[in-house]
């Protein structure tokens, strides 16, 4: 449930911008910026230049463009903001933030500084000091029908379901064609367990705006279903859902995400890997679709296709440690070792917390024969997080080939106490040849 909500809710802060899309923005970015005094464009005609891109989706020129605008002239309040936006679009936050923000300072009475900052705060998922920008974009424009719909968000993120039902009747009370509005209100009543009033609501939204009632759809009966369960039976039935979504509105990439999720959770492989490839067609800078893919090729043990799709994760998002960390180890399956490393290296200098990557780093100095390295690794696993039998199991096998056998012994016996009747059968034999050649 937990995958299907926060896309959905990332989907209703992307429809309060105003064209869709996601994507990351390029290294050429600053070069280009540099160059725009030399050009014998004014601010205004980048401004016209940035709105253009915008609307083809070209969001990384939009913001080369937008910022050359502010270089020439730094008094375009509504540069800024549209920047924002932009940034938003491509993940960049914190930029998107400081734009907002000088937005506010500069503009104390523009609603859509305030509004930016919370599309920001939403997105990275600081629900609770999103709200204070919203309010006080109220107080400017206390009519603002996004703004609401804003708030109705918050409701569903704190699983307030009922608060949902109540807020967005009350918005659909006053603008009665607003499908955001009818389609948040179904997947409130899907929620509770309503069903015949959110397909009802569902289907009215996808009358009024076929794109914002086709992902919505998607979520029909979902709650009750984790599409991360490898053990949930008749999927098959869930698949209508997207599929339908697919056929109202082609165009979207969410739909074929998800039903890729649900493909791939069948072990469906080439239809799974057809719906992300798809997803990344329509969107070729859009993350989601390229793990998807990556995942396609591990789990059928297609590795170096994996790197290869991992690999794009990272060009369109740098500081991506999960991307990283999951190409090392696409990267350790297929042999390459010194790689792995690397990228394991880089996924704890992005985040120093990343525990597994610690682990991934032993294993593999554990494979190439670095079992001092390996031990070191292991034990710093541990030290963040003494529960994982995992690191505990790898510590006793290095231990026991440099015939360490007490420490290895120690380290099989944390895994046991970790793991009790489910351990491994082969631990508990190893623990028995170690009691007696110790003895």
């Amino acid at each position: 449930m937990r995958f299907i909500q926060k896309m959905v809710i990332t989907y209703t802060l992307l429809l309060l911008l105003t064209t869709h899309g996601i994507y990351t923005i390029t290294a050429s970015f600053a070069g280009q910026a540099d160059s725009c005094s030399e050009s014998d464009f004014s601010a205004e005609d980048y401004l016209s230049l940035a709105r253009e891109k915008v609307a083809q989706n070209e969001f990384n020129e939009a913001a080369i463009s937008y910022s050359c605008a502010i270089d020439l002239d730094s008094s375009i309040i509504n540069a800024y903001l549209e920047r924002g936006n932009v940034y938003i679009r491509l993940r960049q936050f914190e930029q998107a933030l400081t734009d907002f923000d000088f937005v506010v300072k500069n503009q104390p009475d523009n609603p859509f500084g305030y509004m930016g900052q919370a599309n920001v705060l939403f997105f990275i998922d600081d629900f609770t000091a999103g709200l204070e920008p919203i309010n006080q974009a109220l107080d400017i424009e206390p009519d603002n029908a996004a703004l609401y719909i804003l708030l109705g968000v918050v409701y569903r993120e704190q699983n307030d379901f009922q608060a949902m039902i109540d807020h967005f009747s009350e918005l659909i009370n006053a603008y009665p064609d607003n499908a955001v509005a009818y389609a948040e209100r179904g997947f409130a009543y899907e929620a509770l367990g309503q069903q015949d009033r959110a397909r009802a609501d569902f289907e009215y939204a996808v009358e009024l705006d076929p794109d914002v009632g086709a992902l919505y759809v998607t979520t029909l009966t979902l709650p009750v279903f984790n599409p991360l369960d490898t053990e949930n039976e008749g999927l098959e039935h869930f698949l209508d859902y997207p599929t339908r979504a697919i056929q109202l509105s082609p165009h979207l990439v969410e739909p074929y995400i998800i039903r890729g999720d649900l493909q791939l959770d069948m072990r469906n492989m080439p239809e799974a890997l057809a719906d992300f490839s798809q997803a990344a067609e329509l969107d070729p800078q859009n993350t989601e679709a390229f793990y998807g893919i990556a995942r396609v090729h591990y789990l059928s043990e297609n590795y170096d296709d994996a790197v290869e799709a991992f690999t794009k994760v990272i060009e369109l998002n740098s500081s991506d440690a999960n991307a990283y960390y999951s190409r090392a180890f696409a990267l350790t399956n297929s042999g390459q070792f010194d790689q792995a490393i690397a990228d394991y290296t880089r996924t704890l200098a992005l985040d120093p917390t990343y525990v597994n990557a610690y682990w991934g780093r032993g294993a593999v100095y554990n494979l190439t024969f670095n079992y001092d390295q390996a031990i070191a690794e292991f034990i710093q696993a541990i030290e963040l997080d003494s529960q994982n039998s995992l690191y505990y199991f790898w510590l006793g096998d290095t231990y026991n080939k440099v015939q360490e056998y007490e420490k290895a012994l120690e380290a099989y016996q944390h895994y046991l106490a970790i793991e009790g009747e489910n351990s491994n059968p082969t631990v508990i034999d190893r623990i028995q040849q170690l009691q007696s050649l110790i003895r």
